[in-house]
């Protein structure tokens, strides 16, 4: 892929918050098998197991409260983030600073906060 005349190789963005892990260790226990392909976005805090999950989009966990999300063998596919090149338009300053606009599309949103053990497949 070329980004203004420059090619680059995309890979995926994973946001892991330090209410998720802390450690490299941490993520190896809470995080297990499957695939995020090089377009999707994951941005993952609190109590999350993530087992075999599969991602062709974009995906945020946020369980709070309490609430802890674990997903075993969970598939998901959807619009997701898109990184855009600016235009010659209008742009905000952090965006002609970053040199792109975040565009997301879409993205699964799983935010608990019930108290609850919820265990996702599908």
């Amino acid at each position: 892929v070329e980004w203004q005349g420059v090619p680059v190789r995309l890979t995926p963005v994973v946001h892991l918050s330090p209410s998720f892990a802390t450690t490299w260790g941490e993520v190896a226990k809470k995080v297990k098998g499957g695939s995020i392909s090089a377009a999707s976005a994951l941005v993952v805090s609190g109590d999350a197991v993530i087992k075999g999950l599969d991602l062709d989009g974009a995906m945020v966990l946020r369980p709070t409260g309490g609430a802890a999300v674990r997903f075993s063998g969970y598939h998901e596919s959807n619009a997701g983030w898109a990184f855009e090149p600016l235009g010659d338009g209008e742009a905000s300053e952090v965006d002609r600073m970053k040199g792109y606009r975040l565009v997301k599309r879409f993205a699964h949103v799983f935010a608990f906060s019930d108290n609850k053990e919820h265990v996702l497949s599908n």
